[in-house]
This record gives C-alpha cells, sequence and structure tokens, in this order.
C-alpha cells in the first residue's frame, strides 16, 4: 500500500499492540521464580527457558488494555504471538518438543492467577488447532481489523491510489488464508466457530468482508472495479453445509495437498474457494518450492 495507508494501518490500536510485542529486551531481566510455583514438570534449563521470559514479559503488557473490548482484542493478538513462538520453538527444538507442554500451560496459568483484572481471563485455547488454523484466523482478524478501521473511510472510496491499494492489501490476506488452508491436512474438521470473531468478522461473512471496493477514476467510463465474486460466494455460503464431489484439486502447497473435501464440507468457501484456487493454478505453478515453504512458515504479520 501507499506510505500513508501503511502509516494507518500501523497506527491501529491492536496493531501497535502486537508490533510491541517483537521488543522484548528487557525480557531478560525478569525472575521467572515466581511463575514457577506448581510447575512440577517444567524442568529447567531448558531452551524453553528464554520464551517463558518472554512471554511473562509480554503478558504483563495486557494490563495496559483500557476496557474489557480492548483486552479481549488484545488477548487475540497475544494469543497470535505466543502461538507463533510456538512454531518457531518446534522448529528449533524438535526433540523437546515436551518441554513447551510441561512448562509453558502451567506458566500461563500463574500469570492469570497474579494479573486477575475486571475485564476477563486471557485463556490460552488454541493448543487444539494447528498452526496454519491459528494463522487464517489471525489473517482474517487482522484485515476485519483494516477493514473496520480503513474501508468506511472517505479517501479510500474517493482517492483512487489509496482505493487500489485497499483493494490490493484485501487480495493479499485473502491469498494468505487460501496458502495456509491449502496446508491443512486432509484430516482435519475446520470449526466455524473457531473462526467467529464478532458479528462482523468469521469465515461466514466472507462476502462482505472480502469484497471490493469500485475506485474512481478521472475517465468515468473507465471506472476501475474489483473483482466481484458476490454470486459465487453466496452460491458457496447457501451450499456450505453440503458434501460435494471433490474433483482434483487445481494445487497443492509445498508440503501437504489441499484438503478439498473438508473444504467443501466445513468452510463457507465451498465452491466459491474451489474456483478461485483454479484461477490462481497457473501463478502458483511457477512458485518454488523452497519459497513457498517459506512463505507458509513466516509468520507474515501484514
Amino acid at each position: 500500500m501507499t506510505n500513508k495507508s501503511e502509516s494507518k494501518i500501523s497506527d491501529i490500536p491492536e496493531f501497535i499492540f502486537y508490533n510491541n510485542l517483537e521488543e522484548t529486551t528487557q525480557s531478560r531481566d525478569i525472575d521467572i521464580k515466581e511463575y514457577m510455583n506448581t510447575c512440577n514438570t517444567c524442568i529447567l534449563p531448558s531452551p524453553v527457558e528464554s520464551y517463558i521470559r518472554r512471554i511473562i514479559y509480554n503478558y504483563n503488557k495486557l494490563n495496559s488494555s483500557l476496557d474489557e473490548s480492548t483486552y479481549s482484542i488484545n488477548c487475540r493478538y497475544l494469543k497470535y504471538w505466543v502461538y507463533r513462538e510456538k512454531k518457531n520453538y518446534e522448529i528449533g527444538n524438535p526433540t523437546k518438543l515436551s518441554d513447551w507442554r510441561n512448562c509453558i500451560p502451567c506458566i500461563w496459568k500463574n500469570l492469570q492467577t497474579k494479573n486477575i483484572n475486571s475485564h476477563g481471563k486471557c485463556d490460552l485455547d488454541y493448543d487444539d488447532f494447528s498452526n496454519a488454523i491459528i494463522s487464517m484466523k489471525r489473517e482474517l482478524d487482522m484485515f476485519c481489523s483494516i477493514k473496520n478501521h480503513l474501508g468506511n473511510s472517505k479517501e479510500v472510496h474517493t482517492n483512487k491510489e489509496e482505493c487500489i491499494t485497499f483493494n490490493k492489501k484485501k487480495d493479499h490476506y485473502l491469498n494468505m488464508i487460501l496458502i495456509y488452508l491449502s496446508s491443512i491436512p486432509n484430516i482435519t474438521y475446520l470449526k466455524p466457530q473457531f473462526f467467529h470473531i464478532n458479528d462482523d468478522c468469521s469465515l461466514e461473512k466472507v462476502r462482505t468482508i472480502f469484497s471490493g471496493i469500485t475506485c474512481p477514476v478521472e475517465d468515468e467510463k473507465n471506472v476501475i472495479t474489483s473483482q466481484d465474486c458476490t454470486s459465487e460466494i453466496e452460491a458457496a455460503l447457501s451450499t456450505a453445509a453440503q458434501s460435494y464431489h471433490c474433483e482434483p484439486c487445481p494445487e497443492k502447497s509445498a508440503t501437504e495437498s489441499l484438503t478439498c473435501n473438508s473444504s467443501y464440507q466445513f468452510t463457507p468457501f465451498g465452491q466459491w474457494l474451489h474456483k478461485r484456487l483454479r484461477s490462481r493454478y497457473i501463478l502458483r505453478k511457477n512458485i518454488d518450492n523452497e519459497s513457498t515453504h517459506e512463505l507458509l512458515e513466516s509468520n507474515s504479520r501484514y
């Protein structure tokens, strides 16, 4: 997007909070002993210790949340960060995966006990979901924030450059969701409730969330429009609960093949998703396998 648009996105409160989670230099000074109470299975020293320090340091940033709504949003973004850290830990320490399971959940409970507040609890409750599914939710959540803060602004609807770049941003987040979706094993059941962030942001709302904006131009005879998939999305939503015979998927990720059946049966993308994937086939064929793998493993914020 333009520098002006990027600046506006960076100023979105939850994005400021999320970016601040990267600053953990002072976490080295944290005394973790007080958070180790009852964590008998957490044996240190271990590579997980540095992660414990960063998690404690960042959990305390939740205390800056001014109200229940802000706390709930920041809690989600903190969990996105934690599970991204978990993925990084698993990649770097494949022989010590049990250390995370033995330490982090217990440390988290002690953090909750020590930081009781009137805004509610921040439960670490994504353990049953793969990194790809959590990443899908993160990308959906982030674009909903962008659309909520910028999508209805007068400038986006009246300024051609701002409008075009907003539509490109929309396409980026949709592409990221599809890429993560393509890496999910075919035995995975996608629970719609997990992606229900609020009444205006869920997979059931893809028709409105990812609808483009018609951009103004100097020459009214050549109006720039974003691709309109409304009819396809509506058809998919009306048949999302049905089962489909899935023809061979039009593409595969670098690691695992796309699970068409689970996408058709358990997500509101349905046939619309399959058509979108097919339209990307030729472009995606040219992506180097190694580059695609790096993209999937990376944790792009936005």
